[in-house]
């Protein structure tokens, strides 16, 4: 244990004078000695502090989540109060690391009170954070505002934006970005002021994102998430900030996801096939931007390419022709995001196939999808359609023709998927069979001209 000690405390000194790799070297040889003790003399009255020297090792390394069952215990079996509070000092830094505010405050709400002024000071430094993350503003206000400490000026500034204090909390911002402060957590700040000032977030992230220092997807994220805020109550404004998101190449994959945020807003609004035609640009580099939105944007591209390769041959002599408008729609409606291009397409269905089973469904739908005349789409369903098994529903009566509608329905929608995995099939073959064939030529053996 005297080894132990000794090689924490040389692991201490060597991070107050900033050499990090013999720290490092130091933790690991205190932690070997430290688990000595605990392995050898379980029994021991040391065990406690050789379990507290083990925990800092492994939370020096990264390595919390195996810090904190060694911590637990000593909470569980000590009755001594200095191991407890330290302890739960570094089960709440931990947790902090973890993204648990609860737990955060749950184990240094004792420490902030403790009669030693270094832990107490921590703990409250803490116990602010928790409470910031779990938008308790005011609360964290009150506690942080006590503690002189510069570094906690980024904390400061999310508690006065969070509980209303906008003004003051831009001018602790101005200050943070002026001394260039990378501890700032400003993806929080910037979640605060847009509470009570989504204009005075956006001013913000423009001033953060003018940095001559910052990264190409930082830059993005800030634009992205403003974006974001954006949508519900701007979303000519929100497409705005996602093309300031997209506009560097270099931020791939936060550039991706704002260029298919950005085309998601676009299909909303789109109402014929031909307004399709301009989001197409905007998918194509997000395809190149890996992960997930590069699947989605290749997906809704493709969906885009099909939905309009299909609505400009379908004719009223196409086969089938009214249950693949039916589809046509609903992809346009679920795939795409694109109500009003589906609303127009079920329109289509109705005028166009006015004797199909499926055109009083047609108009169901385009009741559900314009609220505001959904009366006069139910009014017209009664007087052309008296008969049809979905005015019957409507009106509360279940009936088996309405069943065998929609069982036929799913059956044609079945076998589209079936008949689509085999062009697919078929279109990989002929691929394979034509790179075979430039594989198997031998421009050596041809002729000479």
């Amino acid at each position: 244990m005297y080894n132990a000690n000794r090689l924490a405390n040389k692991a201490e000194k060597a991070e107050r004078d900033g050499r990090r790799f013999d720290a490092q070297s130091y933790w690991a040889q205190a932690e070997v000695k430290a688990d000595s003790v605990i392995s050898q003399h379980p029994n021991s009255g040391w065990v406690d502090d050789a379990l507290l020297i083990k925990s800092k090792a492994l939370i020096i390394r990264g390595s919390c989540a195996e810090a904190i069952p060694n911590l637990e215990r000593i909470l569980f079996s000590s009755t001594d109060a200095d191991p407890v509070e330290q302890a739960n000092l570094l089960l709440g830094g931990c947790y902090s690391e973890l993204g648990d505010p609860e737990a955060v405050i749950r184990y240094v709400e004792p420490v902030t009170t403790s009669p030693n002024l270094e832990r107490r000071v921590t703990a409250q430094a803490l116990y602010g954070s928790a409470l910031n993350r779990l938008g308790r503003y005011q609360e964290a206000l009150d506690v942080l505002t006590n503690l002189d400490d510069p570094q906690l000026d980024g904390e400061r500034a999310i508690a006065l934006a969070g509980s209303g204090r906008i003004g003051a909390a831009i001018d602790l911002a101005d200050s943070l970005i002026a001394r260039r402060d990378t501890m700032v957590a400003w993806d929080s700040v910037l979640a605060a002021v847009a509470l009570h000032d989504l204009s005075t977030a956006s001013g913000l992230t423009d001033e953060l994102a003018a940095q001559d220092s910052i990264l190409p997807e930082r830059r993005a994220k800030y634009y992205l998430d403003d974006g974001w805020r954006w949508v519900p109550v701007d979303p000519a404004y929100a497409i705005v900030r996602f093309e300031l998101a997209a506009q560097d190449s270099v931020a791939r994959q936060n550039g991706g996801t704002a260029r298919v945020e950005w085309a998601r807003i676009e299909l909303s609004w789109v109402r014929t096939t031909g307004e399709l035609v301009p989001i197409l640009p905007v998918l194509e580099p997000a395809m190149a931007s890996g992960g997930a939105d590069a699947l989605l944007a290749r997906r809704l591209t493709e969906t885009i390419q099909r939905v309009r390769s299909t609505a400009d041959t379908l004719t009223t002599e196409s086969p089938n022709g009214d249950l693949e408008q039916f589809f046509l729609a609903e992809t346009a409606r679920d795939s795409l995001g694109a109500p009003e291009l589906a609303r127009a397409f079920f329109q289509r269905l109705a005028d166009d196939w006015p004797d199909s089973p499926y055109a009083p469904k047609a108009l169901l739908v385009m009741a559900m999808l314009d609220a505001d005349n959904a009366h006069v789409y139910r009014q017209y369903l009664a007087y052309v359609y008296p008969d049809s098994p979905y005015l019957s529903y409507l009106e509360g009566g279940a009936t088996s023709s309405l069943r065998s509608l929609e069982d036929s329905l799913q059956a044609y929608a079945f076998s589209r998927v079936v008949r689509r995995g085999q062009d697919v099939r078929q279109r990989q073959g002929r691929q394979r069979r034509a790179r075979a064939d430039v594989d198997d030529l031998n421009l050596e053996d041809e002729p000479p001209e």
